[in-house]
């Protein structure tokens, strides 16, 4: 398998599984607002940039091949 190949997969999948680990799927929405009220709003500033590296990465593995 081709190196730069092997690479782009696992950057995928790194950056896949931090979009997953972002989303708080066990908080009530009360709750999420208040948080990203008093945290600044960084919960949802990691969930779009983890949400554009992996489209970014995805097509340039597309791109690759």
């Amino acid at each position: 398998m081709n190196k730069k190949f092997l690479v782009a997969v696992v950057l995928m999948v790194a950056v896949s599984l931090a979009g997953v680990f972002a989303q708080s799927s066990s908080s009530s929405h009360a709750e999420e607002q208040a948080v990203e009220q008093t945290a600044g709003g960084m919960g949802s500033a990691v969930k779009y940039i983890a949400a554009a590296l992996d489209v970014g990465i995805g097509c340039i593995g597309g791109g690759a091949a």
